[in-house]
């Protein structure tokens, strides 16, 4: 699993796997590593202040392979050491990574402070989904690098553009055709937060006259050279939490 945190105390973005998540009785609260200050964290899904509709976590891809859910009687062992912590904390269940679930010390102490430096503990740190298939844009400089890669989508078309939702989950996969100058690459928009499509007029030709890549913690703009936020409606654009690409051809 893969999100985006709103650290609505600091101000700030970032994105995180999502090592794990403790259900209580309010909110389900979620294991994250902050790569600001090197630290695992527990962050509520939303605060009570700023009620349900506001959350501090964003789904980029709610793929939760290899965990592990305990509910029930598989819960005792953690509310039990946690009593012998002195610690009174209602846990109704808890998923994640098994190492995260088996480590009772370091869950307690998430519950207790609320962080963990990741020097302090034994959790074992996981690399972005599928990796070995994309290639991530986590920073501007990535996709400066990407995009002097495809000549800035300079006499590119796209061919052929995929939008899927469903629960906790929002993508766009555009396939761009760039033969000319370096070849065909798909390219991966997860958590989609708008989008707007310009087909090409009658008689006009396909060709892309340029685009703009941005890349920050708190997400992502692909548009139309000439975009701007004013006339947004009169370009094409995509805005998403994140993005990745690979050649295809």
């Amino acid at each position: 699993m893969y999100c985006r945190i709103h650290d609505q105390e600091e101000n700030r973005y970032y994105r995180s796997i999502v090592y794990g998540i403790i259900y209580d009785t309010k909110v389900e609260n979620y294991i994250v590593l902050d790569p600001l200050h090197s630290q695992f964290r527990l962050i509520p899904y939303w605060r009570p202040e700023d009620g349900p509709l506001n959350p501090q976590v964003f789904t980029i891809q709610p793929d939760r392979s290899g965990w592990v859910d305990l509910k029930e009687s598989y819960v005792l062992p953690l509310t039990t050491y946690l009593r012998t912590q002195g610690m009174n904390h209602c846990v109704l269940y808890y998923s994640g990574y098994p190492d995260v679930c088996k480590d009772h010390a370091f869950l307690a102490a998430l519950l207790a402070q609320g962080s963990v430096p990741a020097e302090d503990c034994a959790i074992a740190l996981h690399p972005l989904p599928d990796a070995d298939n994309w290639r991530y844009l986590l920073t501007q400089a990535d996709a400066d690098a990407f995009m002097h890669l495809f000549a800035g989508f300079h006499d590119s078309t796209l061919d052929k553009l995929v939008y899927e939702e469903s629960q906790g989950m929002s993508r766009i996969t555009a396939t761009f055709d760039n033969s000319g100058w370096y070849g065909v690459i798909e390219m991966c928009f997860d958590g989609v937060t708008a989008i707007h499509i310009c087909p090409p007029l009658e008689n006009r030709d396909r060709f892309i006259g340029g685009a703009i890549l941005r890349v920050s913690d708190e997400g992502v703009l692909w548009a139309d050279e000439d975009f701007d936020d004013e006339t947004a409606d009169q370009y094409t654009f995509i805005k998403a939490l994140s993005t990745k690409w690979r050649k295809i051809g």
